[in-house]
């Protein structure tokens, strides 16, 4: 008999207090002994309850708005756990997690790193810049991204928070990718930059592109027309004034000459 003092992990009377983990299972107190997901890598790796179904070890994570969700990797690509991907709504079972180990997560292999939404700013009407945190490798980070895309395109209800689980992977040059969940716990992956100036040639469409390349190609065409006959004119200008200077010499030489015979008639 239990006498209420130094519980073994496996009691359930129903006086552990708050964090133990054999307390009583009733549906009304499951917060109490399920340890809350926060932004520490440990959240992320290591198991905190047990499936109602089948009593596998997973991930269970519940937002500010009361609803909640079993994953069996708590990272992208989101993979729910499918005893309890459905409507219905399950009790967590509770287990001692001393006992659980961190999990090998295939998003830190892909390269996802945890990131924590610290706040959201605008930086004109079409952009907004992204402030957070690396957990992974705690730093500071900056996004810009298109103000669009923080919106559901039918709906158009916010789709990230600073409550909203994130993370982030890098990508080529100043790319990344933002992957995270919604308040119905729909994945989404947007692409954000380190730099305005990257989100503003990221922008342009590759129509918008080729017509640039092919105004300047067409440009380039003609400035090499335009120097060409430059180079043309000035050539033949400056043949002109040879013929000139020879028309002159020869004009002179003979003049030379009509003069030395007419000296000798004299």
């Amino acid at each position: 008999m239990c006498n209420a003092w130094n519980h073994p992990p496996d009691c359930t009377c129903g006086w552990g207090g708050a964090g133990h983990s054999g307390r009583s299972t009733d549906s009304s107190n499951w917060r109490v002994y399920i340890p809350i997901i926060q932004y520490a890598i440990q959240s992320f790796t290591v198991p905190n309850a047990k499936c109602p179904v089948c009593g596998e070890i997973v991930f269970y994570y519940w937002n500010a708005f009361g609803s909640s969700v079993f994953f069996d990797e708590l990272g992208p690509p989101w993979p729910k756990h499918p005893c309890t991907d459905n409507s219905n709504r399950y009790t967590p079972q509770p287990f001692d997690t001393r006992e659980a180990k961190k999990t090998s997560c295939p998003w830190e292999k892909d390269g996802w790193e945890i990131f924590k939404i610290n706040t959201v700013r605008p930086i004109d009407r079409y952009s907004i810049r992204v402030i957070g945190k690396n957990i992974t490798k705690n730093c500071e980070l900056t996004f810009c991204m298109e103000k669009e895309k923080r919106f559901c395109p039918k709906s158009k209800r916010l789709l990230f928070h600073t409550r909203s689980l994130a993370f982030i992977k890098a990508r080529s040059g100043n790319k990344y990718i933002l992957s995270f969940l919604d308040d119905s716990f729909n994945p989404y992956d947007i692409e954000v930059y380190r730099t305005l100036y990257a989100l503003r040639d990221a922008q342009v469409s590759p129509q918008t592109k080729s017509l640039s390349d092919d105004r300047k190609k067409s440009s380039s065409k003609i400035k090499s027309k335009k120097k060409h006959k430059k180079i043309r004119t000035h050539s033949e200008r400056i043949s002109k004034e040879k013929l000139n200077k020879l028309e002159k010499k020869s004009k002179t030489e003979i003049e030379i000459a009509f003069d030395k015979a007419k000296k000798k008639k004299e």
